[in-house]
């Protein structure tokens, strides 16, 4: 969950750390390596419209699902979410349609980037958000007691600080709003940099999702900037999205949570089992392209 306020919550950003010391983690290499292989050897043999199918049907299940699971009580508690949530009031095709296809259009941008073999630039991070957010109206601030409702900027750097709330009701503080513009930069730097470039693309992936998240350089829809950005090494690798479909939010929000006291093992756990669960899904889409 998370909010924005116009007053700075009582806490403390912590800066995202550099790659050069994040620590590193074990990622089971060999049964990455056997499953890519196959989705690519099966991507050679199915016909040629069914690859562009495989994203289609990934970015889509998780938009439905997500609108399935929205609960319109959490429109004024949860900032990040609120507008895509008001989008969703009536829980009708239009509001789900619109989520899709901006996604759609978001992880077209991010997947240009990874065909061109393109790094992480703050040009991509700007245009995802105003992809994600295009169809998005207003978001929640709160003012002492009182809860506002302000324009969504798109592509636009947040003006008010934003926090999350954590299990035990405590607050992380996002990166200030004066702050933004230089820890985007050291991102854009740190992903450019060699140490990166030589990581497995799961660890590039959760290192991405870790940054963004802890920056939140956005007033409202940084949890589906930080995936989308997540996901350029993913399409990269293997050319399928890091996407967490509800039954996997708790333990997606528990890993990002977990960092600050246990490091990034369970993050990086849980961007591989995703990633291999979305390689099979594919599987199942291309074996269904080639019986049709």
């Amino acid at each position: 969950m998370a909010g924005a306020e116009r007053k700075p919550p009582d806490a403390r950003y912590r800066p995202f750390a550099s790659f050069s010391h994040w620590p590193r983690v074990a990622v089971d290499s060999r049964r990455w390596d056997e499953v890519a292989a196959r989705l690519a050897r099966q991507r050679t043999e199915a016909p040629p419209n069914a690859w562009g199918r495989v994203r289609q049907v990934l970015l889509r299940a998780a938009t439905l699902d997500a609108a399935r699971q929205a609960d319109d009580t959490e429109l004024m508690i949860s900032g990040t979410e609120a507008s895509w949530r008001q989008a969703l009031t009536a829980k009708g095709l239009p509001g789900v349609q619109a989520l899709y296809e901006a996604e759609v259009r978001a992880h077209d941008l991010v997947a240009g980037a990874a065909d061109a073999r393109a790094p992480l630039t703050e040009e991509l991070l700007v245009r995802v958000h105003e992809e994600l957010v295009a169809s998005h109206e207003q978001y929640p601030v709160k003012d002492g007691a009182d809860i506002g409702l302000q324009p969504v900027a798109r592509g636009e750097y947040k003006t008010f600080e934003n926090y999350g709330v954590l299990r035990d009701g405590r607050r992380r503080l996002y990166a200030p709003p004066d702050r933004v513009p230089g820890e985007v930069s050291r991102l854009v730097s740190e992903a450019a940099s060699r140490a990166f470039f030589d990581a497995h693309p799961v660890v590039q992936a959760s290192y991405l999702l870790y940054a963004v998240d802890a920056v939140h350089p956005f007033s409202d829809g940084n949890g589906r900037v930080a995936r989308a950005i997540a996901s350029l090494p993913l399409y990269g690798a293997i050319g399928v999205p890091f996407v967490v479909a509800p039954a996997s939010r708790r333990a997606y929000l528990t890993s990002l949570e977990e960092y600050d006291r246990e490091g990034p093992q369970s993050l990086v756990d849980l961007v591989f089992r995703r990633a291999i669960e979305a390689m099979t899904q594919a599987f199942d889409i291309l074996a269904a392209s080639a019986l049709s």
